[in-house]
């Protein structure tokens, strides 16, 4: 995984990735989900393959949502809900 990839799964590169954080900005979502789909492509494993673009789909879906407004699209809104 590349600097790029790390720093979408973790929001900033410069820290290091101490917690796994998933991307709130719709186009973020999709350029992680178009990552697993591209990798998913690459597994010998049939469960790695249906594991990766079902977590495609997952980010697809979340970002979806959160154009729609039916998820909140910061941890601060989502803390709000709560």
């Amino acid at each position: 995984m590349n600097t790029q990839d790390q720093s979408l799964l973790c929001g900033n590169s410069a820290h290091g990735c101490e917690a796994m954080m998933t991307p709130t900005d719709p186009l973020e979502l999709r350029k992680l989900a178009s990552w697993y789909r591209e990798f998913a492509e690459r597994a010998g494993n049939p469960a790695i393959w249906e594991a990766r673009l079902r977590t495609a789909e997952d980010l697809e879906t979340q970002a979806a949502l959160i154009e729609r407004g039916q998820l909140p699209a910061t941890a601060e809104e989502s803390a709000r809900v709560r």
